[in-house]
């Protein structure tokens, strides 16, 4: 444009319009220059203007993230790096992975280094960490992404903490079921083995106590109970019950082994089952009458318990002499099977019929039962007169 000054005026103003930003930059200059002047002389002829920047100086920072590792594969874990405002000038910073509980020899993730660039206008920036996936159940790993060498800016936060988050499933213990006959003296040892299933690195525990069931602690068996400690790559720990052994028949008994409060892992079969097998055989009830006729002798009687096919021997003696002599004997099939007691145990009857011998005396009928090899034998006498 053109300036004039009237007569008696000695200054003018020429603005100039400067339009703001928020960029860091530095201070800016220009120029108001003055040419073809009339009735005057030019003694400066150029003025400078200078456009100081007031926008905060540039800050860098990295945030913290996390990723699950996956079971298989790669993962990306991506550091976001801030610029706090945009430059006119590029702005660079060193970055560089370093190992914490994750490490790169252990194959967890790969080491990631360089220069990050910021051109004028950028204001964030992405460097991915690739990680390495596992099925290996693990405490949550981690590493670091640092900031260093900064040009352009300062670095207010320079270390970004990565977590690899554990997603595997903790390993589970179970346990077994023992059946073992007790014995008739002194003590049977029950062998209990906990499992443990998974890939773990981790260290972990489980304990267990005795209980429940027919059996009777401090009878049957000794009561037992305390953890087990499991290391990272042990996959089984036993567990051992004393059962006192005895001679008397009964049931099968039971005791249970109870896994609780695990630690490093879970339950999945907390109770195991000890079957104290009976090895003693059944006692046998016999029972023997008699019955005298004009021309017969008969026994006969009860046997329990009983199963189709047992056999009972009945002889008929006579004392003679100081001594009883056997005249006759049979062996004979149980028959009509039948709970007639009402006790579970099933009885039968047997009858044997002798011919009535001649003469007078002492006489002796004697039933026998020889026994099997899960029932104790038995025997009966009925001593008459004739």
């Amino acid at each position: 444009g053109t300036l004039t000054f009237d007569p008696g005026q000695t200054a003018k103003t020429v603005d100039v319009t400067v339009n703001g930003d928020n960029t860091h930059e530095a201070d800016e200059t220009l120029t108001v220059d003055l040419s073809n002047e009339s009735n005057a002389n030019l003694l400066d002829a150029s003025g400078l203007g200078t456009i100081t920047d007031d926008d905060a100086s540039a800050t860098i920072s990295v945030a913290d993230r996390s990723v699950a590792e996956g079971n298989v594969g790669d993962t990306t874990l991506p550091f976001d790096v801030t610029l706090s405002v945009a430059s006119s000038s590029d702005v660079t910073v060193d970055y560089t992975t370093n190992d914490g509980t994750a490490t790169i020899a252990s194959g967890d993730y790969d080491a990631a280094s360089g220069t990050l660039t910021f051109t004028p206008g950028q204001t964030t920036k992405t460097l991915d960490v690739t990680v390495h996936g596992d099925a290996t159940y693990e405490a949550d790993e981690h590493l670091t992404l640092d900031l260093s060498n900064a040009s352009g800016a300062t670095i207010t936060d320079d270390s970004g903490a990565g977590t690899i988050t554990n997603d595997d499933a903790a390993p589970t213990f179970t346990i077994d079921d023992v059946s073992t006959a007790e014995g008739n003296a002194g003590i049977t040892a029950f062998t209990f083995t906990v499992t443990k299933s998974g890939a773990t690195q981790l260290s972990s525990t489980v304990h267990f106590t005795t209980g429940g069931g027919t059996a009777t602690a401090g009878v049957d068996y000794a009561a037992n109970s305390g953890t087990l400690p499991f290391g990272p790559s042990a996959t089984t720990k036993s567990i051992t019950v004393l059962v006192n052994g005895d001679t008397g028949f009964e049931a099968n008994e039971t005791f249970h082994v109870v896994l609780t409060s695990p630690t490093g892992g879970t339950i999945s079969n907390a109770t195991g089952v000890g079957t104290i097998r009976n090895d003693d055989r059944q006692p046998t009830t016999l029972t023997l009458r008699r019955r005298v006729a004009r021309t017969l002798v008969i026994g006969r009687g009860l046997l329990e318990p009983a199963s189709a096919g047992f056999k009972v021997r009945v002889a008929l003696f006579r004392f003679v002499g100081g001594k009883w002599h056997r005249l006759r004997a049979k062996t004979v099939t149980v028959t009509a099977l039948k709970d007639r007691d009402g006790d579970g145990k099933p009885d039968a009857r047997y009858r044997a019929t002798f011919r009535r011998p001649a003469g007078h005396g002492r006489f002796k009928l004697r039933a026998r039962f020889v026994g099997t090899p899960t029932q104790l034998p038995a025997q009966r006498r009925r001593i008459f007169r004739l």
